[in-house]
């Protein structure tokens, strides 16, 4: 759980480190589950048990608030309704092709993040606004995560997480 005197940079730095050794775990959730499946006559349809089951792993770290919850649920209702509009029978799935946190295909990125230095960017009573930059620019068209903090019951927590990509 979050420290409730931490600074929004101590969150995002605590956030990273409680999820790097559950990364693999969460990523691995049947999220999609004809997306592994060997019969090619599957159509992909998001299966919502294992993203609640997603969801509420995340919500228990303490890091993440009801608004992010609430958008990351939101986001997999969007590509059901894609994959129902669209179906799809193989490939990637849209939406699930990268890790939804680092927004990258390459765990050892959260590594590099993990070793990064975060900079506040912008702080009011209640909001803030973080900045883990990327130095790896070879690996990746991103230079670092934007991530959007609000105080709840007197702790940060993380609104929104982003790319950022280089001007």
């Amino acid at each position: 759980m979050t420290d409730s005197a931490a600074a929004p940079v101590d969150v995002v730095q605590q956030f990273l480190r409680w999820y790097a050794p559950r990364v693999d775990k969460l990523n691995q959730l049947p999220l999609v589950p004809a997306a592994y499946s060997e019969d090619s006559t599957d159509v992909y349809a998001v299966d919502f048990k294992a993203a609640d089951s997603y969801l509420a792993t995340l919500r228990g770290s303490g890091y993440v608030s009801t608004a992010y919850i609430a958008a990351r649920r939101a986001g997999f209702q969007q590509w059901a309704d894609t994959l129902r509009l669209h179906p799809q029978y193989d490939g990637p799935p849209p939406g699930f092709d990268h890790d939804p946190i680092i927004f990258s295909q390459d765990s050892d990125e959260l590594l590099e993040l993990l070793r990064a230095t975060p900079r506040l960017l912008r702080q009011t009573a209640d909001s803030a606004q973080v900045v883990l930059p990327q130095q790896n620019y070879a690996q990746t068209p991103r230079t670092g995560l934007a991530l959007d903090l609000s105080r709840h019951d007197m702790r940060w927590q993380i609104d929104k997480i982003r790319p950022v990509f280089a001007d």
